[in-house]
């Protein structure tokens, strides 16, 4: 998250993910799932999820989500985090910022409810709740991915 900068390309940041994956032993388990052709999916701005690198070139102001699945082990482990490109006199628009916060709490006040035994359902109550109890909505047409 840390080497994305403004006036790097998404296909920059899919090479250093697929590079750092490959570098420790990994597969990016994105490639070639459901015919996706990059390792790490990028989503800038209104784009929901699951987007895919492309030429962009990321600017002061952009909001991006970086999604990152990977096969290690015998295991595939998923994570995402947004980053925010900003410079001195551009930022991102506040709201977006506390989305991006609120989204974020939302998911530690759910992992405090998971222990076995808990459906999956109350997990996702727990963040509907969360989310709703700060002024937003869930989109319920994209849900999580388990992994077993």
């Amino acid at each position: 998250m840390d080497l994305t900068k403004v006036g790097m390309s998404l296909d920059e940041i899919d090479k250093i993910v697929h590079d750092y994956i490959i570098a420790d032993g990994a597969y990016p388990s994105a490639i070639d799932f459901m015919h996706f052709p990059k390792s790490v999916c990028l989503s800038v701005n209104d784009v929901v999820s699951h987007g895919v690198p492309n030429s962009y070139v990321l600017k002061a102001g952009d909001y991006l989500n970086i999604d990152v699945v990977c096969f290690k082990d015998g295991f595939h482990g998923d994570n995402s985090a947004m980053v925010f490109l900003e410079d001195e006199k551009t930022e991102v628009n506040g709201d977006i910022k506390r989305l991006a916060s609120v989204t974020r709490e939302s998911m530690f006040v759910a992992i405090e409810h998971c222990k076995p035994g808990t459906k999956f359902s109350k997990i996702g109550e727990v963040i509907q709740d969360y989310a709703e109890g700060h002024g937003y909505k869930v989109n319920e047409e994209f849900g999580g991915h388990g992994i077993g």
